[in-house]
């Protein structure tokens, strides 16, 4: 299943990435994929018509305590932002439309629509949590990436120091340290 969350911008699961009606129907023209691999029906070739793939982005990410989105929501987010024509940078005719998909659409992608639409609107998790819920109301990302939205939202949407995304933040490295002492702990 997928849901509209703002114009041209869906949420869903699995299941909707790989179905090409779907796909056709909701004029998908962009994919961010969360998960452990590719899905070999993205290779197709009736999928890679509607989305080519320099227009579909897989982010390796496991539903866990401690996966880090953190570090790849600036690089997803203006994706998305290209995708839908909405950077500066953008050559696109007409608007495109994203889907961003997990395994369910429960958690991990809607930490990614989350995260995006808070440095879009400069809005809180609270607020834009509430909005994603109202309109897709399985929404429920885990402990972990509820804590890396709240980071997000006191980073003011971006992670990195430099522009070479090589120096974190004060904040984003005291994460990065606490996850790394979290990993050796669990063996």
């Amino acid at each position: 299943s997928l849901t509209e969350i703002e114009p041209g911008l869906f949420l869903g699961n699995w299941a909707s990435s790989v179905d090409v009606g779907t796909l056709m129907r909701h004029g998908i023209t962009a994919i961010v994929s969360l998960g452990h691999g590719p899905a070999a029906a993205w290779s197709g070739p009736a999928h890679r018509k509607l989305v080519p793939a320099s227009r579909h982005l897989f982010v390796a990410c496991d539903d866990s305590a401690t996966a880090d989105l953190l570090g790849r929501l600036p690089a997803v987010c203006d994706f998305i932002d290209a995708q839908l024509g909405t950077d500066a940078l953008s050559y696109a005719d007409e608007p495109g439309r994203v889907l961003v998909h997990c395994s369910e659409g429960v958690s991990r992608s809607p930490t990614v629509v989350v995260a995006y639409l808070m440095r879009k609107h400069r809005s809180t998790v609270a607020a834009v949590l509430r909005d994603v819920r109202r309109r897709r109301r399985v929404v429920d990302p885990n402990r972990n990436f509820l804590e890396q939205l709240h980071l997000w939202e006191e980073l003011q949407y971006d992670v990195w120091e430099d522009a070479a995304c090589q120096v974190p933040k004060p904040l984003y490295r005291r994460f990065l340290e606490s996850r790394a002492e979290m990993l050796t702990a669990a063996g």
